[in-house]
């Protein structure tokens, strides 16, 4: 996921080696909202573990985007996110739904 400039404690996130701060691209994992650092790219494909950006950040940004334009998100063929049947959520008897 392409994110905009980051900025943690006043200093801009940045490659290490090329120093391209702009457009950097965001490993995520949509289920992990740890406190790990997270893995960036930029566009040389640099890769390295940015301890300033924990990986809850891309759950957060692709849950929010989920949540308020689903439409925009899409599989990595292209193809829409709504082409993925849901998974099947097994509740315990005698429970209800969160809402």
């Amino acid at each position: 996921m392409q994110v905009p400039v980051l900025v943690k404690d006043k200093v801009v996130v940045e490659c290490p080696v090329c120093g391209q701060f702009d457009d950097l691209t965001l490993v995520m994992d949509s289920d992990d909202f740890s406190e790990e650092p997270s893995t960036m790219f930029c566009d040389d494909r640099h890769e390295w573990v940015e301890p300033r950006v924990p990986r809850r950040l891309g759950a957060e940004v692709f849950a929010a985007k989920l949540r308020n334009s689903p439409e925009t998100v899409v599989q990595q063929d292209g193809s829409p996110l709504s082409a993925v049947p849901p998974r099947r959520i097994r509740r315990r008897a005698g429970r209800r739904p969160r809402r």
